[in-house]
C-alpha cells in the first residue's frame, strides 16, 4: 500500500477541486482551500478533510491563510499541491 501523502488542493469546494478532494481523501491527508465559509465547506467536504477559507482574489491574505492552515496541521512539507481555483 502506498504511503499517505500530504496534499494541498485549492478551489476545493466546487468542480474539479471538490471531486479530487472526495476521491483522494480516503487515501491521503488533504488541506482543502476555498472561499466558502467553514459552515458551507463542512456541508461539502468529507469529515476528515482540513479546510482553510482563503480567497485567491486577495493573494496576500490567501497565502497567509494557507500558511496558517499548514502550521495548524503541523505540516512542514507537502507531497503535492493541486491548484484548481476556478473562474468564479
Amino acid at each position: 500500500m502506498a504511503p499517505r501523502r500530504k496534499i494541498l488542493i485549492t478551489g476545493a469546494t466546487g468542480g474539479i477541486g471538490l471531486a479530487l478532494v472526495k476521491r483522494l481523501s480516503t487515501r491521503h491527508d488533504i488541506l482543502a482551500v476555498g472561499r466558502r465559509t467553514e459552515d458551507e465547506a463542512a456541508n461539502l467536504l468529507p469529515e476528515q478533510v482540513a479546510y482553510v477559507r482563503a480567497d485567491h482574489a486577495e493573494p496576500t491574505e490567501c497565502a497567509t491563510g494557507i500558511a496558517q492552515g499548514l502550521l495548524k496541521l503541523g505540516w512542514i512539507k507537502l507531497d503535492n499541491a493541486v491548484l484548481t481555483a476556478g473562474i468564479g
